[in-house]
C-alpha cells in the first residue's frame, strides 16, 4: 500500500474514532436529560396523587 494511502486511511480513522467519541457523549447527556425528565414527570405524578388524597 502506498504511503499516501496508507496516511490517508490513518487519518479517515482518526476522525471516525473523534466522531465516535463525540456520539457517546451526546448520547450520555441525551441519557442524563431522559433521566431528569422522568424525576420531573414522577415528580408530578406524586404530587398530583398525593392532592387527590
Amino acid at each position: 500500500m502506498p504511503k499516501d494511502q496508507k496516511e490517508l486511511i490513518n487519518e479517515i480513522t482518526t476522525i471516525l474514532h473523534k466522531l465516535t467519541d463525540i456520539g457517546l457523549s451526546e448520547i450520555h447527556t441525551l441519557c442524563e436529560r431522559q433521566l431528569e425528565i422522568e424525576q420531573l414527570v414522577n415528580a408530578f405524578h406524586r404530587d398530583r396523587d398525593d392532592t387527590q388524597d
